[in-house]
C-alpha cells in the first residue's frame, strides 16, 4: 500500500531563476557604461517619444546586462520567502554535526537556526510593511497567507480532502 501524501518537494520539481549579483564593482561598472554614453545620439535618431522610449530602455538593458553579473539559483517549492542564505547555511552545518554524530553541538546549532529564521522573518515583515505603507494590497495579504500558513483554496489535485477554515 503506498502513502496517499506526498511531500510538494517530491511532487514540483524546483525551479531555477536566474538573479543579478549586484556587487559595488558591478554597479560602478554599469554606472561607467551610462555615464560614458552620448544620449543626444538616440535623441536625434529618434524623434518620436515613444520610439525614443523603446530604445532608450532598450539600451539601458543591454548595458546592465553586460555589466552585472547574473547567477542561477534553485528555489524549492516548500521555500519560504525567509529562508535565505544565511538560514540554509546554518541547516547545513547542523546536518554536517549530526552526519558526524556530534550531538552535543547540535543543541547550540538548533538554537542559532531559531535565531537566524527569527532575524530573517522579521526581514520578511519589514518588507510587508513597507508594501503596506505604499498601497500594495495584493501583496501583503499574499505574503501575511503565506507567513500564516492559511490557505483559503482547495487544490484540484491534491490527495487530501478540502476543509474549511471553520
Amino acid at each position: 500500500m503506498s502513502p496517499r501524501y506526498r511531500p510538494l518537494v517530491k511532487r514540483i520539481k524546483p525551479n531555477v531563476i536566474e538573479v543579478n549579483r549586484w556587487a559595488d564593482d558591478a554597479v560602478s561598472k554599469l554606472q561607467g557604461c551610462l555615464e560614458s554614453t552620448d544620449w543626444s545620439v538616440f535623441v536625434d535618431a529618434n524623434p518620436e517619444l515613444s520610439d525614443l522610449v523603446d530604445v532608450v530602455s532598450s539600451y539601458i538593458q543591454f548595458c546592465r546586462e553586460n555589466s552585472i553579473p547574473t547567477k542561477k539559483v534553485k528555489v524549492s517549492p516548500n521555500n519560504k520567502p525567509w529562508i535565505t542564505k544565511e538560514v540554509k547555511s546554518v541547516i547545513n552545518r547542523k546536518k554536517q554535526l549530526y552526519g558526524r554524530g556530534e550531538k552535543d553541538k547540535l543543541n547550540a546549532v538548533q538554537k542559532e537556526i531559531a535565531r537566524v529564521i527569527k532575524v530573517e522573518k522579521a526581514k520578511y515583515r519589514d518588507t510587508l510593511e513597507k508594501k503596506l505603507a505604499k498601497n500594495y494590497i495584493k501583496q501583503v495579504w499574499e505574503g501575511m497567507r503565506l507567513m500564516s500558513g492559511y490557505s483559503n483554496n482547495c487544490k484540484k489535485h491534491s490527495d487530501l480532502p478540502c476543509t474549511s477554515a471553520e
